[in-house]
């Protein structure tokens, strides 16, 4: 059988939900610029007028709240916060929001500094433990942000986005068991949680539980009939499941939402190969591999075959 393989992307893998503690104000943001005034760039433009409004320290932090998390102006948010906290709104959610500013904009360090300041003024908030635990994810701080994801759940025992991510931590660890617990748990807190589904599905995969796995891709898939990476997944269960048929039918719907997936054509080929058509089974290989050079299982499969490729 050729070797087949079923990719996570990173967005399934580890996503990173940062948690708002308050409601956002209403639309303030400005236009344009003044036309009077020469500015560098757009986003120093955006930071002058920010710095401009002469509001009190409240309405800095919803002008701030509003920039960074309904307009991804960071810089701007930034400088907002930072003015709402000279002014005197000194508290938790300003703090945790200049947090994610400074994330936002690379500056790890002062990331961290802002989170553990939200969190002494409110330990009991589980808001800056959960964002402070996706930032040591993405950092690779394993231990640190296991830690911290434990601290929201207790806070927040239904907290769903703090079991999903800490299952993909887990996942990521290749500590399966727990990571379906944690999918579980999500799952049972939220039954129209697709990515938990489908990260769950590879952890059952990955496990040999081909079956269950198979039930969480059909799930994904009817929540979500254009989630191409599901028809990968329902496929690599169903080619061990040796229900072959159907996993070519499910390779083939991937392909045709994705043209462009490599893997998608590897597994195919994988499945043609079982079933003895060569023809189609080198296509596909040759197609996976012109698609995506450094895609390792194709190359394995068209050499282990003798097989050649012309672009």
């Amino acid at each position: 059988m050729g070797l087949i393989g079923v990719l996570i992307t990173a967005v399934a893998t580890f996503l990173v939900i940062w948690y708002p503690q308050t409601g956002l104000a209403p639309s303030v943001i400005p236009p344009t610029a003044s036309p009077t005034v020469v500015y560098q760039n757009a986003a120093t433009a955006t930071v002058a007028w920010v710095l401009g409004q002469g509001l009190d320290g409240a309405g800095y932090a919803q002008l701030g709240k509003r920039l960074l998390w309904e307009e991804q102006a960071y810089a701007a948010a930034r400088a907002a916060l930072q003015q709402a906290l000279q002014l005197g709104e000194v508290n938790d959610a300003v703090y945790n929001d200049l947090a994610q500013a400074h994330y936002q904009l690379g500056q790890y360090e002062q990331a961290f500094e802002q989170y553990q300041l939200s969190i002494a003024l409110n330990p009991s908030n589980p808001a800056p433990y959960y964002n402070r635990a996706n930032l040591s994810s993405a950092l690779f701080l394993y231990t640190d942000a296991l830690a911290d994801y434990q601290t929201a759940i207790t806070l927040d025992p239904k907290f769903a986005d703090a079991y999903y991510n800490r299952g993909n931590l887990y996942l990521v660890q290749r500590d399966l068991e727990s990571a379906i617990r944690d999918y579980s748990k999500t799952i049972l807190l939220m039954p129209t949680y697709t990515l938990a589904y489908y990260n769950r599905g590879i952890a059952y995969n990955d496990l040999g539980r081909f079956e269950e796995g198979l039930a969480d891709f059909s799930t994904v898939i009817q929540q979500q009939p254009d989630y191409t990476l599901a028809y990968v997944g329902q496929g690599f269960a169903l080619l061990y499941l040796e229900q072959l048929s159907e996993a070519l039918v499910s390779f083939e719907q991937a392909i045709a939402l994705d043209p462009t997936y490599a893997l998608a054509y590897n597994n195919r080929g994988s499945v043609h190969e079982r079933l003895g058509n060569t023809a189609k089974a080198q296509a596909d290989y040759c197609r996976a591999f012109i698609l995506q050079p450094e895609l390792e299982l194709a190359r394995i499969n068209l050499q282990r075959n003798n097989w050649t490729c012309i672009n």
